[in-house]
């Protein structure tokens, strides 16, 4: 067996072994006692079970088998991690070994699947690191995944081969998983939580109580903690215990309006003609227009003719230049909730008329379809020292005062460290995690 270690934070855990607690390392277990206790860490898997019991017939099945993929963190290609790989015992194969010994990081998914699915599964990872970084290999260096493997023979029709490279990336999220009674995390969708607060005084309480809207009924759950991973301006509106300090740090977030627009054009060609993939245009009602990235995975497979359909995609920043930062992103919410879609197509038409109708785009005969996603609460409000003089004079940040716990509940999104981005929000959640000491007895 070989393995590989990721030393993205410090965990260890505790094997069982005849009910006995066997420790692992030297530092104690995270909270649950698994990898995805360090911050970032995600683990992903596809389980296929096909054919019913029966005899096993090579090629065809019972299928018994899948693939597990381990993310130490949302990008590792960028983000790379000390790694390093023991052998413990036996022959396993574990492909990329050599180049994690001899770089000493990790810049790929960790994959593990059935003996003879690991090229599928190495063709999988591939695909999917390119789709991250369409430059890999043209003016980046090329990724070796790393896959492990285990004969499974016993259980599946291992010859079938049945793990497929889109298994690793556009397999399907079953939702109607995400709620079970016995999963060690519950999602529950569709669920708009109105009040959260403690049962009881908050000095002395050991519950909080979530009340939440669900198909038009009013239904509530009881735990012993809570963190709101909410926008900041909505607490105030259903955690009524927060003292007035904390509320206006909260009410003083705010969000930056984006429109998203997706254009199906039946062709390419006045691209090509141009030799454009992509426009920038500051003035123009739509700043960034951009042809979809080309990449098949799996049973999805791009464009690759001038003549065939493709999506479009363009960008818009509503605001009302002359005013503060803020101002101006409430002022561009507003406008985006009274524009109708008429204003959007017809400028989404004229504008693709001037920039590519020099490469004979028509309008009126290339566009199939277009849909306008409008984000009104869309980034969170990241602070900047023309508006915010505190981020300069190193003054004290709303966003500490704001995401401060109280009692049992915490809060933890990416307005809690005003930054737009998922490793703020991960950062966050782990940080809101520790404040509220989750399975320290008190």
């Amino acid at each position: 067996m070989m393995l590989v270690a990721v030393f993205a934070a410090a965990v260890t855990g505790a094997a069982k072994a005849h009910g006995e607690l066997i420790p692992v390392g030297t530092l104690p277990p995270g909270p649950n006692d698994a990898i995805t206790d360090v911050a970032g860490v995600r683990v992903g898997q596809v389980t296929k079970i096909e054919g019913a019991p029966g005899p096993l017939v090579p090629g065809v099945g019972p299928v018994r088998t899948g693939v597990t993929v381990v993310l130490p963190n949302d990008d590792p290609w960028t983000k790379r991690v000390a790694a390093a790989t023991f052998d413990l015992n036996g022959n396993g194969e574990l492909t990329g070994a050599h180049w994690v010994d001899e770089a000493g990081f990790l810049e790929v998914p960790i994959a593990l699947t059935n003996t003879l699915d690991v090229g599928r599964v190495d063709d999988g990872v591939v695909d999917w690191t390119i789709r991250k970084h369409p430059g890999i290999g043209v003016d980046d260096d090329v990724p070796l995944p790393v896959v492990a493997e285990c004969d499974d023979q016993g259980l599946n029709d291992i010859q079938g081969r049945h793990v497929r490279p889109q298994d690793v990336v556009t397999a399907q999220v079953k939702y109607d998983r995400l709620d079970r009674a016995g999963n060690a995390v519950r999602i529950r969708l569709s669920s708009t939580v109105v009040q959260v607060k403690h049962v009881g005084e908050m000095a002395t309480a050991t519950e909080v109580e979530v009340s939440y809207s669900q198909q038009g009924k009013l239904k509530t759950v009881r735990a012993s903690h809570c963190i709101l991973a909410c926008w900041h301006t909505m607490i105030p509106y259903i955690a009524s215990e927060l003292p007035d300090a904390q509320v206006a740090a909260l009410r003083s977030s705010e969000k930056v309006p984006i429109v998203y627009t997706n254009v199906a054009l039946r062709n390419w060609q006045a691209f090509v003609k141009l030799k454009a993939g992509s426009t920038y245009a500051p003035g123009n009602y739509f700043t960034n227009v951009n042809l979809d990235q080309r990449v098949s995975i799996g049973d999805y497979h791009a464009t690759t003719r001038p003549e065939q359909p493709i999506v479009l995609t363009m960008h818009r920043f509503p605001c009302k230049p002359g005013l503060p930062a803020r101002s101006q992103h409430r002022a561009g919410r507003a406008q985006l909730y009274g524009t109708p879609f008429a204003v959007f197509e017809r400028n989404i038409r004229e504008q693709l008329a001037r920039s590519l109708g020099s490469g004979g785009f028509d309008p009126a005969n290339d566009i199939a379809a277009i849909t306008v996603n409008r984000w009104p609460h869309g980034y969170a409000y990241q602070y900047n020292s023309l508006w915010d003089p505190f981020w300069l004079d190193g003054g004290p940040q709303p966003c500490v005062a704001a995401r401060q716990p109280f009692g049992r509940i915490a809060i933890a999104n990416a307005d809690a460290d005003a930054y737009a981005y998922t490793d703020c929000a991960i950062d966050q959640a782990y940080r809101a995690v520790g404040e509220l000491k989750v399975g320290v007895k008190s």
